[in-house]
């Protein structure tokens, strides 16, 4: 069995990752990294965590559009985003030296590829209609109006994963599992990734 292991998610919005990170975390007894990684970027970045909330998982805007909207897209050296990201890492990079843990998106399995730590990585994904459902009932939203939140947060994500690691997002290859979640649902979902672990003696 690994002394330390980390598990990171890659998810489509909607697919359930969030869900699937926090029931793994409850199983098997490790925390889970989402939100709450902004306090560890805020102190390591110095920006607020409201700013860090409304500015992660961003790619930095040109420099053209940051003069069209008026925006604050570059604070010293480098854009805000960017700043962002890096502080981002580090903190990704000093969870996985400490303990074991659930990290979900912000290109964890990029940040740890050369990390000497145990790593299972997953994308989650699921069809439209499935994800539809979820953002519907989780937001009270219509059928419309979810998809269109859906299309445009994998926009967002898609650009910034490709950004910061010069990889296609969801590429099956940089990932050890790749999970319709509407085959299994989420407990089901659990369930495989923990056989998966027992496989690989992780656990």
């Amino acid at each position: 069995m690994a002394n330390n292991y980390i598990i990171t998610i890659g998810r489509e919005h909607g697919s359930g990752g969030r869900y699937l990170g926090e029931e793994l975390s409850r199983e098997l007894g490790i925390k889970c990294y989402d939100s709450e990684l902004i306090s560890e970027v805020a102190q390591r970045s110095g920006f607020a965590e409201n700013f860090i909330q409304n500015h992660e998982e961003h790619r930095p805007q040109s420099f053209l559009y940051s003069l069209v909207t008026g925006g604050a897209a570059i604070v010293g050296d480098q854009p805000v985003s960017v700043q962002i990201f890096q502080a981002q890492s580090e903190a990704i990079r000093a969870i996985a030296a400490r303990e074991s843990a659930v990290i979900i998106g912000r290109c964890a399995n990029y940040v740890l590829r050369e990390e000497n730590v145990v790593k299972v990585n997953i994308f989650v994904h699921a069809p439209m209609f499935a994800r539809v459902a979820r953002v519907s009932e989780r937001d009270n939203m219509d059928a419309a109006a979810a998809e269109k939140a859906i299309r445009l947060k994998d926009k967002e994500r898609q650009a910034y994963y490709n950004f910061f690691t010069g990889e296609r997002w969801g590429d099956a290859k940089d990932y050890d599992l790749c999970v319709d979640t509407s085959k299994l649902g989420i407990p089901g979902t659990v369930a495989l990734v923990k056989e998966y672990l027992k496989l690989r003696e992780i656990v």
